[in-house]
């Protein structure tokens, strides 16, 4: 299920220092995951980007076109904002336990989903609720009733090491 019906708008100062809407940019073009979809509709690898040149808007189309890395949901030093659509659970609407370096700002846009912790915690969340995720185990499980997809809305950043219980935690993606 591909994201065609939202718009991915991006706003820019044109050479007289007027809001412009940038009409040339590539709309996401999506990555199958074997949870659901992931449109990538914003990346950019310096922060603070740099907004008076376009080497962001240059990077973001990369990204639309591209996606990102396997197993990657933002870069390194940067930022990305994603769209990403979880299949119903009877379709394995369901990602795996995963740990990424990143902080990451969720909103639930459709559908509801379980947030599962390595802890065994579990909570529900429901359109219009909001998660930050501080680079813990977990995952993702689709419980929208009859069989309906979820959507999140995604601002990821990549994060320092992270350190717990003595030891570096890696990023992990698995079982």
């Amino acid at each position: 299920m591909a994201d065609n019906k939202h718009h991915h708008l991006i706003t820019n100062l044109n050479d007289q220092g007027l809001s412009e809407f940038l009409d040339n940019v590539r709309k996401p073009s999506g990555q199958h995951t074997p949870f659901g979809f992931v449109s990538t509709i914003y990346g950019n690898s310096s922060l603070p980007p740099n907004l008076t040149a376009d080497d962001d808007i240059q990077e973001t189309q990369r990204y639309r076109e591209q996606g990102l890395s396997a197993n990657r949901i933002t870069v390194d030093n940067g930022i990305v904002a994603s769209v990403v659509q979880i299949k119903p659970s009877n379709l394995g609407g369901s990602s795996p336990m995963h740990r990424t370096r990143t902080l990451d700002f969720g909103i639930v846009v459709e559908g509801e989903v379980e947030l599962t912790l390595d802890s065994g915690e579990i909570r529900r969340l429901k359109q219009g609720d909001t998660v930050i995720q501080r680079g813990t185990m977990h995952k993702w499980i689709n419980i929208t009733p009859n069989s309906g997809w979820a959507t999140m809305f995604f601002v990821s950043l990549d994060a320092q090491e992270i350190k717990a219980a003595g030891a570096v935690l890696g990023e992990s993606w698995g079982p």
